[in-house]
């Protein structure tokens, strides 16, 4: 079933997703900046034996974002230059939408 979600909506799902992942989680956003929230809950993903997906686009991580998901062995990063697409998703749902990973986005 499909819903149409507002700001707020598309950033509680996003937690929903990390949290109720028991196999991996896949972030695909263009521009990323974790929240701390966002960083905490994949934390405890990780710790449940989650895998994490990431993959970046345009410009590149910044150094920041891509040093703190390189600290993570059960993380891993891939890059498309010409990435637009954002998709948040487990195992069991997904959300497909135009807002970035980013705090300000949020």
């Amino acid at each position: 079933m499909s819903t149409i979600l507002n700001t707020d909506g598309i950033s509680a799902s996003i937690l929903n997703i990390i949290d109720a992942a028991t196999e991996y989680v896949v972030l695909i956003s263009p521009f990323q900046r974790l929240l701390p929230e966002v960083r905490n809950r994949l934390v405890a993903a990780m710790d449940r034996g989650v895998e994490i997906f990431v993959i970046d686009g345009k410009r590149g991580m910044r150094d920041e974002t891509l040093d703190w998901y390189s600290s993570h062995p059960s993380v891993s990063i891939g890059y498309i230059p010409e990435l637009h697409a954002k998709v948040y998703a487990n195992e069991k749902m997904a959300v497909v939408c135009s807002m970035n990973l980013l705090s300000f986005s949020q």
